[in-house]
């Protein structure tokens, strides 16, 4: 009788241990070289950020960032795969818009190239499918870039120019006798100019940031997330346009000190809370109800969008508004 053939598994070759130490070292040495060449970006974000209102909200978004990608550490950890070396070809990527930030001494650009410097480095450590846990925390971080000076003044104008306009509408609608040239409204009691302070742009970009956070968070489809952008910026641009006009109305009838002073800034900031209050709420009635998995998942603290529904789901109140 012939014996049946017999099928053995021959095992795979493992890797050699020496090849894996030299490649710890190898990647050791490329993160090395990259901290030290963000040194600079960083010192110079860090100094944008303590002095320019524009950009103060920008060290949120990186510990928000931080948080959002320690949180999934377990989801990275257990699709890990092998090293994947397209990644590296983001990092090159990366580096190059660095070096182009670096000779045109534009700021933006170098921190816009952060982001694919990251994505790059945990594509070919970790493999495309592990990065996906992060790749939100990580594409986050480019909105910590910092307004460029010379378009703050391409984006204030209209912002003031809308403020002036509803301003004056909202007179007239009142009753007010007031005459509207550009940004200059006159009352019969005071000459109102609707400065670059009126343009709302600072909670404008704090609410931007909120919106795509919220809308990645709430993981209900491009459509929504769609609406929940746009819904943070109007509610910016709502709440500003009500401070500029309360604050013309209060001056008719109590004179300029109604726009000066403690009260005139306690105003607007509680304008700006109750606006941010109104949009929390309107997100947290449109999030998802979490099914069973997520709520497991968010008490191992391991998926970052658990981490942040929860925070939708008890948001606080807390904001960044204009002065």
């Amino acid at each position: 009788m012939l014996e049946a053939p017999v099928i053995r598994e021959i095992p795979a070759p493992r890797p050699r241990p020496h090849h894996n130490a030299v490649l710890r070292v190898a990647i050791v040495a490329l993160m090395t070289v990259l901290a030290f060449l963000y040194v600079p970006v960083f010192r110079d974000l860090g100094r944008v950020w303590a002095t320019d209102s524009y950009s103060s909200h920008g060290f949120l978004i990186l510990l928000w960032s931080a948080w959002l990608a320690w949180g999934a550490r377990g989801a990275v950890r257990a699709a890990r795969g092998r090293l994947e070396p397209s990644g590296l070809a983001l990092v090159a990527i990366g580096i190059a818009l660095l070096a182009v930030g670096e000779a045109w001494s534009s700021l933006a650009l170098s921190v816009l190239s952060l982001p694919v410097v990251l994505a790059g480095l945990g594509v070919f450590m970790f493999g495309w499918r592990a990065f996906r846990p992060v790749a939100f925390p990580v594409a986050f971080l480019a909105l910590m870039t910092p307004l460029p000076q010379r378009l703050i003044p391409a984006v204030s104008l209209p912002l003031q120019h809308l403020a002036a306009w509803f301003t004056g509408g909202v007179l007239a609608a009142i009753g007010i006798p007031a005459a509207r040239e550009g940004l200059v409204i006159r009352l019969d009691s005071a000459i109102m100019l609707i400065s670059e302070g009126c343009n709302g742009l600072r909670f404008l970009l704090v609410m931007i940031v909120l919106g795509v956070g919220a809308a990645w968070a709430i993981e209900r489809g491009p459509a929504l997330a769609l609406l929940v952008g746009s819904l943070a910026i109007v509610s910016a641009i709502a709440a500003n346009l009500v401070r500029v006009a309360s604050t013309v109305v209060l001056v008719n009838f109590f004179g300029i000190a109604a726009s000066e002073g403690t009260f005139h800034s306690l105003c607007g900031k509680a304008i700006y809370l109750v606006a941010l209050g109104l949009f929390l709420v309107a997100v947290w009635r449109l999030r998802r109800p979490a099914p069973p998995w997520i709520t497991i998942v968010r008490h191992d603290d391991r998926d970052p969008r658990a981490r942040a529904r929860a925070a939708l789901g008890d948001p606080g109140v807390a904001g960044c508004p204009d002065r």
